[in-house]
């Protein structure tokens, strides 16, 4: 009985290696294109050992520089790997040495996974190894891409490693839609709320009155930013409700941009962690009115369900220090609200002004006098932090540990934003 079950055991594992045999790379067919990031080396050649279990005409050369970590990395491909098939890949690698670590990581639209448990048993000699992320969670339609690690944690310079058909689980087709468009972000109606993330930390950011209500733009408010002479300052935004469902919604954003000079303008969609994103670049080409920009993610193909937080860049890769950048309207893909489902947690409309200055440290003052007034401030996912009746012309807010961020103010049944510094 014992023996029954343990071939039976067998029968299925070695099923379940075998389920999935979709090729990658065989350096015939298909190849990856693989890169590196470093002094390591890597170069597609004949076949340098033609013999056992590989006798295809090409394979892939590394040769080691002496680093600990040094990776080649595949182009990120048009389709998905498909885990719900199978999670197991197999390589075919020729080493100098047993016992050497090979890393297997997958990347694409979330947090890079790989195994790191695998390594050499044969010397001079082609051999297949095993990459199971059985275990591991790796959903389907997020990864397209791969980056190996030859020796990965030793130093050592010169070593040549040879490999050849990366096989596993298929892959899955993404199919572009026609982006459905709806508003992330306002700064009235749909509020979003962004912080500076640049080098030096003293880029200004504000929520301000619209300067030019003219042309495509004449709402009331919109985002403004100073620049400093930093090439790279940028702006996160809080993580929205819903992460971005391309594969059902699309993949394009929208964004209106009042330039004070033609330039580049980069948008970012970002997983919640921040350790995985998408940038999509475009050049500004008006300066001085309204101009809007479409973002087209679907030649980068984001994982839909995934990227939840938009950052921006304005000005760059310029030094120039005090131009001042607005922005407005950011539309994305998502629920039209046609389905009975909506992108956002919470809406809000600003009804009359009730209070400055916005952004606000540490006191809110209104501008009438409060007698007797059920004041409260709620965030943007619709939870109330602070209810009391007021009378007079102040709050002080510096006791209530807000964190830095929007809020919404209200006064008996009026209401409004206000940024918290």
């Amino acid at each position: 009985m014992k023996k029954t079950i343990a071939l039976t055991f067998l029968m299925f594992s070695v099923l379940m290696l075998n389920a999935a045999d979709f090729v990658y790379c065989d350096f015939e067919t298909k190849d990856l294109h693989f890169a590196t990031n470093n002094a390591l080396t890597y170069v597609v050649i004949g076949n340098p050992v033609s013999s056992g279990i590989n006798t295809s005409a090409n394979v892939g050369k590394v040769v080691s520089a002496g680093e600990q970590w040094e990776l080649i990395y595949s182009a990120s491909m048009p389709e998905f790997i498909d885990f719900d098939e199978s999670k197991v890949f197999k390589m075919k690698v020729y080493s100098p040495r047993a016992g050497v670590p090979v890393y297997f990581k997958v990347e694409g639209g979330g947090p890079p996974k790989e195994v790191t448990t695998v390594t050499t048993t044969k010397v001079d000699e082609w051999e297949e190894l095993v990459f199971d992320f059985t275990g591991m969670d790796v959903p389907s339609k997020v990864y397209n891409k791969f980056v190996l690690l030859f020796d990965a944690g030793q130093t050592g310079s010169g070593e040549t490693f040879y490999f050849d058909d990366i096989i596993g689980p298929n892959t899955i087709t993404v199919t572009i839609p026609e982006t459905t468009f709806v508003p992330y972000c306002d700064f009235e109606d749909v509020p979003l709320n962004f912080v500076q993330a640049n080098t030096d930390g003293n880029m200004e950011y504000d929520v301000v009155s619209n300067p030019d209500k003219s042309g495509i733009n004449t709402s009331d408010s919109c985002a403004k930013i100073v620049t400093t002479a930093d090439s790279w300052e940028l702006l996160i935004s809080d993580t929205v409700a819903v992460p971005f469902n391309f594969e059902e919604y699309g993949y394009k954003f929208k964004m209106m941009v009042l330039a004070p000079e033609v330039g580049d303008v980069y948008f970012k969609v970002e997983n919640k962690e921040g350790n995985t994103n998408k940038e999509a670049q475009l050049y500004c080409p008006v300066a001085n009115a309204w101009h809007e920009l479409e973002f087209d993610f679907s030649e980068l193909l984001p994982a839909s369900n995934v990227m939840s937080k938009i950052i921006l860049l304005f000005d760059a890769n310029s030094t120039a220090e005090g131009n001042v950048w607005y922005f407005d309207n950011i539309l994305g893909p998502g629920d039209d609200g046609s389905t009975g489902t909506n992108v956002f947690t919470r809406k809000h409309a600003l009804e009359s002004k009730l209070s400055y200055p916005n952004p606000v440290n540490d006191q809110i003052h209104f501008y009438q006098a409060l007698e007797n007034s059920t004041v409260k401030i709620v965030n943007l996912t619709g939870a109330e932090l602070f209810s009391e009746k007021l009378s007079g012309n102040q709050l002080e807010i510096s006791n209530l540990g807000l964190a830095s961020g929007m809020y919404i103010l209200s006064v008996d049944d009026n209401s409004e934003l206000f940024l918290k510094q």
